[in-house]
């Protein structure tokens, strides 16, 4: 039974959503959203009741300003609730809508849809379609999802993430040994089974091999500010991973080398030089050093049978140092055409040599006298 409430008074201004009552009780007095309120000759709907003396309208006050006015509520009961609802229903399909739909004709297994404005047709929904719907969640539910039949969601598997919204997921419990799934996953100083470097995106692949036996496969790029070091590993038959491998490219062919457990952990070449010559190191551990030494100043003159060396030898400190003794080879030249060499005086040391120069004649101090020398060898 529809009722009028008029306890109080109440202020609204032009245009205003917000209602003030005074003396009002307006949440136990049964006024609802969808009541009517009436003053100075306008009506407006009732949005929420938020208090004995607040209300807020629908719309904004379609009147005059309104100061301690008397009013009334048009409280509706559910029946013209009903009523009201229903009309609403029936004006917005009104224009062929129901038309439409009670000329179809119904058959199993068809789902009848909008063709046009007001215009319905019928399309199949068999058994297939019922059974998806069925089926509960038809995309994945979080980054590692691999339920089959599952459309995989934008982000899932670190796919088409634009790194405006968010990054690619860490891998499970932050493990990368533990991975099951192909995607992309990032990876960062914690995560088990992370290669070297701090951080980076880890590309999971799983094949299936003619045997039926689920093979997997990782690649790694790191992300940091000077390293953008790649690598990749593979499970072993054991279920257990291989050493990470670098990938050599033109951002590491070239640096320093370095090694753990003599798996090589940086650059493929490293080439220097100081005032002891120049040397290459190469990422499996050999290592080639070269030297010219001037020794124009130092008279060859200590007769030794039909020819003649140097009264001392010269030290030759390697440019690097060598693992263990070194190969060395070493020879002499004189500015004109006597017959010079040179060899190491003992037995090579892993940081230098010996080299004790001759000739067939008797170079003096002034004549130019230059010495060559070569060592090979491993630096680990």
């Amino acid at each position: 039974m529809t009722t009028l409430y008029k306890t109080g008074t109440l202020s609204v201004g032009a245009g205003s959503t917000s209602v003030t009552g005074s003396g009002t009780a307006w949440t136990t007095s049964g006024t609802r959203p969808g009541d009517l309120l009436i003053a100075g000759g306008a009506v407006a709907e009732i949005a929420s009741v938020n208090s004995a003396t607040g209300i807020t309208l629908a719309n904004g006050w379609p009147a005059a300003t309104q100061a301690a006015v008397n009013y009334a509520i048009l409280q509706l009961d559910d029946g013209l609730r009903a009523l009201i609802a229903a009309n609403t229903l029936l004006q917005a399909l009104d224009g062929g809508t129901l038309t439409s739909l009670a000329g179809l004709g119904g058959a199993a297994n068809q789902l009848p849809y909008f063709t046009g404005e007001h215009v319905m047709g019928l399309t199949d929904f068999g058994a297939a379609a019922r059974a998806f719907l069925a089926a509960g969640p038809v995309v994945t539910t979080n980054p590692a999802d691999a339920n089959t039949g599952r459309l995989l969601k934008t982000g899932d598997g670190g796919l088409l993430v634009d790194g405006s919204s968010g990054s690619v997921s860490l891998p499970p419990s932050n493990n990368l040994n533990a991975l099951r799934t192909s995607g992309f996953f990032r990876y960062d100083d914690v995560t088990t089974g992370k290669p070297d470097p701090v951080a980076g995106v880890v590309l999971h692949f799983v094949r299936i091999g003619g045997e039926g036996v689920s093979r997997h496969f990782q690649l790694h790029i790191s992300h940091g500010n000077t390293d953008q070091i790649m690598g990749l590993r593979s499970m072993t038959g054991d279920g257990s991973w291989s050493d990470w491998y670098q990938i050599w490219t033109g951002k590491n062919l070239i640096g320093s080398v370095s090694q753990s457990g003599g798996v090589p952990t940086g650059a493929l070449i490293e080439r220097g030089s100081n005032g002891n010559g120049s040397f290459v190191r190469f990422a499996d551990g050999t290592q080639l050093c070269w030297r010219s030494i001037d020794d124009t100043t130092t008279a060859w003159s200590v007769a030794e049978g039909a020819l003649f060396r140097r009264s001392s030898p010269v030290t030759w400190v390697y440019p690097a140092a060598f693992a263990g003794a070194p190969s060395v080879m070493a020879t002499a030249h004189i500015g004109n055409e006597w017959i010079a060499g040179c060899r190491p005086r003992s037995v090579p040391e892993a940081g230098s040599v010996l080299l004790l120069p001759w000739s067939s004649s008797a170079p003096g101090s002034s004549t130019t006298k230059t010495i060559f020398a070569t060592a090979l060898g491993r630096w680990f």
